[in-house]
């Protein structure tokens, strides 16, 4: 089990517009004293801004990791839950991660309530950490 310090702490998600329809998305991790950056682009849209900062939070979360593992994101949605309709985000991703005894890739599931105190890049970041916590967990602390 990881220790409480060699969690990975979200610092930073954003978006920024470049030119010719097409957007960076950059997120920043910590862990300990390291700072892991993933940056993805890509061209500007609703769905495709919500893809490029969840594949850039994978890009900084594998930088992380002592083995190298692969993610590949199957679903984003927007859920609503319970009597007062709360929306979610929520991201499903694919690995390559084996958890003994299933003895094959598992999918991880992750969401993060939407609220109007952080950006469409924090939610979509904390989501796709929320996916992935647990399984990575045993490995921080690598490279």
């Amino acid at each position: 089990m990881a220790r409480f310090k060699d969690r990975l702490i979200l610092k930073q998600a954003t978006i920024i517009t470049l030119e010719n329809s097409q957007i960076e998305a950059r997120v920043i991790l910590s862990m300990q004293d390291r700072k892991l950056v993933g940056i993805k682009q890509g061209i500007d849209g609703t769905e495709s801004r919500q893809r490029l900062v969840v594949e850039a939070t994978l890009a900084a979360l594998e930088q992380s990791v002592a083995s190298p593992v692969k993610f590949e994101v199957s679903g984003i949605n927007i859920k609503e839950f319970g009597p007062q309709g709360h929306k979610f985000f929520v991201v499903l991703l694919k690995t390559d991660y084996f958890i003994a005894p299933v003895s094959e890739a598992i999918e991880l599931l992750g969401a993060c309530q939407i609220s109007d105190y952080e950006s469409e890049a924090e939610i979509a970041a904390r989501a796709t950490l929320d996916a992935t916590n647990r399984a990575v967990s045993s490995m921080l602390g690598g490279r």
